[in-house]
């Protein structure tokens, strides 16, 4: 069998569907508006508050609070969950929840498991406890998640601000451009970074993270630290930008965002270019694998018949050859949208498609 080279990536997502707590549907609290904290919540006649979804989507970016499942049987669960319990066995579990004025919601399926689960906690002393109405049925409706990570997609206006604020470390980066380009305007302030900075040909297989070492000098050299706030932008509608955020995010930086409409945004509102090379001090950056970032052969190989693993082929039929970065462009989509558990199959087609032990349809 021939199998073609080629440098597309593939997407890997790693979700649980489907959820067994009891039925039912939650009832909606009209006039519930953002909060900025749980502490705002009004407390019931029972001695808990209750959160919509799209009230608790927004905590999450900085949580600081015990997100806490109590169907163990669910398949599925919502960003940053701290653990599950089933929810009648709260009491004997109650070394799980450390104090008992630490704020805490509880979710299910659908609601009334959660909310027995409160009565129970309030019954036992606990002062701050928080229902999720409607739980996950409510969590999955497009309008309660799709702001979950907004903050990761900033608009021109956001960064210009950002741009003029003097007391937050920024480093924003122009990325995926040839030199020439990048000297030909640039927004102000941004260093170059080009896309074989961070790209390599590994054991054959193009398009490859390279040895972190390498990617550390990078980073550092462009004056990003752990703190640095960082901005990225491209020109190709943020798919080369999208490659530099996954980067990052593998790498343990967890402030990064990408510039929505890109350079090209920028231009069309007729806000300032630089011409000349832009420089940050050089910044020194503790790299911490995030291993859940990313899937290899034989992870993928492993979890081929897990049902909890969608493998993402982001190519539209069209795209057999050559080096695409749609899968990047996917990742951050995804974890835009309030997705946790996604990886990047780095290794792409050109590593499946060409290995003798890896099966194809």
């Amino acid at each position: 069998m021939i199998r073609k080279m080629s440098g597309l990536f593939f997407l890997v997502v790693v979700t649980g569907i489907t959820l067994g707590c009891a039925t039912g549907s939650g009832t909606r609290q009209a006039g519930m508006g953002e909060i900025t904290d749980l502490s705002r919540l009004p407390t019931n006649n029972r001695g808990y508050r209750e959160i919509t979804a799209e009230q608790l989507s927004p905590l999450l970016e900085g949580k600081e609070f015990l997100l806490v499942n109590v169907n163990s049987s669910a398949t599925e669960i919502i960003p940053d969950t701290d653990f599950t319990v089933a929810f009648d066995e709260i009491e004997e579990n109650l070394n799980r929840f450390p104090q008992k004025n630490q704020p805490t919601v509880l979710y299910c399926q659908a609601g009334p498991l959660s909310r027995s689960a409160a009565q129970d906690l309030v019954e036992l002393g606990f002062s701050n406890v928080v229902w999720l109405d409607g739980g996950i049925n409510a969590w999955n409706e497009p309008h309660a998640r799709a702001s979950v990570n907004k903050h990761l997609l900033l608009d021109t206006t956001q960064l210009d601000r950002l741009l003029n604020d003097e007391s937050i470390e920024l480093a924003v980066v122009d990325f995926g451009r040839t030199r020439m380009d990048y000297l030909t305007g640039h927004i102000p302030g941004a260093v170059h970074v080009s896309r074989t900075a961070i790209l390599t040909h590994m054991n054959g297989v193009p398009g490859m993270l390279p040895p972190v070492d390498q990617v550390q000098e990078v980073i550092e050299g462009a004056g990003i630290g752990n703190d640095t706030r960082v901005v990225i932008y491209d020109e190709s509608g943020g798919l080369w930008a999208s490659r530099l955020f996954w980067t990052l995010e593998y790498l343990g930086h967890d402030k990064v965002s990408l510039l929505d409409g890109g350079l090209s945004r920028w231009i069309e509102e007729g806000r300032a270019l630089q011409g000349e090379e832009a420089t940050n001090p050089r910044a020194n950056f503790l790299v911490r694998i995030q291993s859940d970032k990313l899937a290899d052969k034989e992870w993928l190989l492993r979890n081929l018949e897990n049902p909890r693993v969608k493998v993402v082929d982001t190519r539209s039929p069209e795209e057999y050859t050559g080096v695409d970065k749609r899968a990047a462009h996917s990742y951050f989509t995804l974890r835009m949208l309030g997705y946790e558990d996604v990886r990047l199959y780095d290794g792409s087609w050109a590593e499946w498609g060409n290995s003798e032990d890896t099966p194809i349809e």
